[in-house]
C-alpha cells in the first residue's frame, strides 16, 4: 500500500488528516451530482478536499502508517518525508499529477487546485443511497411504452382482487357472524311468532258437540206446549 492509501483510511475514520510540510486533507459533505460521463446521478456523499501548507508541523498520519505497516518509527518517518518531498517538487515544477485514491492536483496560472474524489463511508446519513443510472431509467420507460401489455398484466390481478375476492370475503363474514343484518330482525321475530301461534292453535283446538235428545221427550214436550194445543184445536174445529 502507498502512503496515500493509508491517508484515506485515516480520513474515513477521523475526517481529517495532517501531513507535515504538505497540507491537510479533509472530508466535506457533498450534494448529489450528475455525472456527465456515464449519464448518472451520484447520491450525496463525502468529498475529499485539500488545503496546501508547507509550514505545517502537525502530524496525524505517521503513527498510523508505522503501526499498520509494522515498521520502526524512524523508517516510517523517512518514507513519509521522502514521499512529501516528491509531491512538493512536482507542484513547484508546475506539474499536475494524480494522487490515487485521494484525487488530482491541477495547476493552472500558477494556482494549485485539488480535485478531490467522492468517497463512501459508513456514516448513517447516507446509508442506503445508491447511484441512479439515467440511461437505464430511459430504457425501462421506452420498453414500457412499446409494450403496454406488460404494465397492464402486472396490475390486472390487483383489479380482480378488488372486484371479486374482497366482496365475497365480506359477504361470507357477514353471513357467518351477523345473519340478522342480511335478513332483518323483524322477519325472524315474525316467523318465530307465527310458528308458535300455529302450534298453540293446533294443540288446544276444542271441538264442541251438540248433546243428543231423546225423540220421545221431544214429542212429549211439543204436546204439552200450550201454543201447540191451540193450533191443534183450531185445525180440528174449523169455523
Amino acid at each position: 500500500m502507498k502512503i496515500s492509501d493509508y491517508i484515506i483510511e485515516v480520513l474515513k475514520e477521523k475526517g481529517e488528516v495532517f501531513v507535515p510540510r504538505f497540507g491537510v486533507f479533509s472530508l466535506v459533505r457533498s450534494a448529489a451530482v450528475v455525472n456527465q460521463e456515464d449519464n448518472s446521478i451520484l447520491p450525496p456523499a463525502y468529498q475529499i478536499t485539500f488545503s496546501f501548507d508547507k509550514t505545517l508541523e502537525k502530524d496525524s498520519i505517521l503513527d498510523f502508517y508505522m503501526r499498520n505497516k509494522h515498521i520502526p518509527r524512524e523508517q516510517a518517518l523517512f518514507e513519509l518525508n521522502t514521499q512529501v518531498e516528491y509531491w512538493n517538487k512536482k507542484l513547484d515544477a508546475g506539474e499536475s499529477f494524480l494522487l490515487e485514491p485521494l484525487g488530482e492536483f491541477v495547476i493552472s496560472d500558477s494556482i494549485v487546485r485539488f480535485l478531490g474524489k467522492r468517497i463512501k463511508t459508513d456514516n448513517p446519513d447516507f446509508f442506503g443511497l445508491e447511484e441512479i443510472n439515467l440511461s437505464e431509467i430511459k430504457s425501462k420507460n421506452h420498453f414500457q411504452r412499446n409494450n403496454p401489455k406488460v404494465k397492464e398484466g402486472s396490475t390486472q390481478w390487483i383489479l380482480w382482487l378488488f372486484l371479486i375476492i374482497f366482496p365475497l370475503t365480506g359477504i361470507a363474514y357477514v353471513a357467518a357472524t351477523k345473519w340478522n343484518v342480511l335478513v332483518g330482525e323483524k322477519s325472524i321475530d315474525t316467523f318465530s311468532t307465527k310458528t308458535s301461534m300455529h302450534r298453540i292453535t293446533s294443540d288446544e283446538k276444542i271441538t264442541k258437540e251438540v248433546p243428543k235428545q231423546d225423540s220421545a221427550l221431544v214429542k212429549d214436550s211439543l204436546a204439552k206446549d200450550p201454543a201447540n194445543i191451540e193450533i191443534q184445536e183450531s185445525l180440528s174445529n174449523p169455523k
